[in-house]
């Protein structure tokens, strides 16, 4: 199953020293295996490795902009490949969902 929306909406970046400047803009990248674990990449080289070797069928990418989430990609494939489901969903200044 693919990582629940409300986890995307929540997740925020955290950096290991404080002291550090915070990137305004990022983007992070999620998976779900065959074996229904979660993961979460900051490199998007790596997420695409990763999601080919362990045949991910759902992921996700979350965009930060200011410090704040503007844009959520979740994709959504069966095992056979017979569909795909794309979902985008934006959101306002105030991290709430746009219509």
């Amino acid at each position: 199953m693919i990582v629940p929306l409300f986890l995307l909406v929540f997740v925020r970046p955290t950096f290991a020293q404080p002291e550090l400047k915070k990137a305004s803009n990022l983007k992070l990248y999620f998976l779900t295996d065959s074996n229904n674990r979660s993961c979460v990449y900051s490199s998007e080289s790596k997420w695409e490795s990763e999601v080919q070797s362990r045949r991910a069928l759902d992921v996700a990418q979350v965009d930060y902009v200011n410090d704040r989430i503007n844009l959520i990609c979740v994709t959504k494939a069966d095992e056979a490949g017979d569909w795909t489901v794309y979902d985008t969903y934006s959101l306002d200044k105030d991290e709430r969902l746009l219509a």
